[in-house]
């Protein structure tokens, strides 16, 4: 039995057939890894600017909080100043009133 042998021009067909296959894959993956620093850098850049504006959200609440504080500081300084309002007012009507009943007496005496 004759074993066929390849001539060699199909040899080195097949051969460059392969070394072209596999140079276009090395290329095609030195191409995928030379662009993952500049992914990766995108990637660092985007979190890099979601960061900046958490920092401003923050900032602003806590402005909101401080003036939140003030507020209620000052409520609660007006509050103090209408309970001192209200017992003085308190203090005057029972006063009047004295006062009232007492021109009552007066007015059912001059009668």
């Amino acid at each position: 039995m004759v074993i066929p042998l390849p001539r060699p021009s199909s040899v080195i067909r097949f051969t460059r057939t392969a070394l072209d296959q596999a140079l276009d894959q090395a290329r095609d993956s030195a191409a995928s890894l030379a662009a993952v620093p500049a992914r990766a850098f995108a990637v660092f850049d985007g979190v890099e600017a979601l960061l900046t504006r958490i920092n401003a959200v923050v900032d602003r609440i806590e402005q909101t909080l401080d003036r939140t504080d003030q507020v209620l500081d000052t409520a609660t300084e007006v509050a103090g100043r209408a309970a001192l309002v209200v017992g003085e007012a308190e203090q005057v009507a029972r006063k009047a009133a004295t006062v009232v009943t007492e021109a009552d007496s007066v007015a059912a005496r001059a009668a």
